[in-house]
């Protein structure tokens, strides 16, 4: 492997002492991973400098076969697992008998709820108990989260919320 640019590898330290000051003030912790490239990084750190930390995806029972066939690869690479969260059961199985299995995109008022049932339900799970999650809004996606602090306190689910 060639050697990392000292500006890369200078964030990157800074991530490490970011997530090893979560594992000692904030467990129990964790990064909520959606897989995409920047989350598995985070997941190859954790698992690697700071391994105190939990690492959980939602499985709304709609993701992409590549999805799965990573989570299989990262389960096979890593010691620690990806907790994963499904929706209830009987919860989606109503929504999508009297709306449809595509409801979602017939109102907002459908959206919100299948997103309720399939996402905010379960992450709520995720959440339960815990002192700190990271977030996967990054400050670079869009002008209005170009002032995301890295730490701020998350009324909606009490606990404190790292964004990456």
């Amino acid at each position: 492997m060639s050697e990392i640019k000292p500006a890369l590898a200078a964030k990157i330290d800074a991530v490490i002492a970011v997530l090893k000051d979560i594992e000692q003030n904030y467990l129990p912790a964790t990064l909520a991973t959606s897989f995409g490239a920047e989350d598995m990084v985070l997941m190859d750190l954790i698992c690697k400098h700071a391994p105190g930390i939990d690492i959980f995806t939602l499985d709304t029972g709609r993701l992409p076969k590549e999805t799965y066939e990573l989570m299989q690869t990262l389960n096979s690479h890593y010691d620690k697992k990806v907790e994963v969260y499904f929706p209830n059961t009987a919860d989606v199985e109503s929504f999508v008998t009297h709306n449809g299995p595509n409801a979602f995109y017939d109102s907002v008022e459908l959206r919100k709820q299948c997103c309720g049932i399939r996402k905010v339900v379960p992450l709520n799970r995720a959440l339960s108990g815990k002192k700190a999650w990271i977030t996967g809004m990054r400050r670079s996606q869009s002008v209005t989260r170009s002032e995301l602090p890295v730490s701020e306190w998350d009324d909606d689910h009490g606990l404190q919320s790292l964004v990456h």
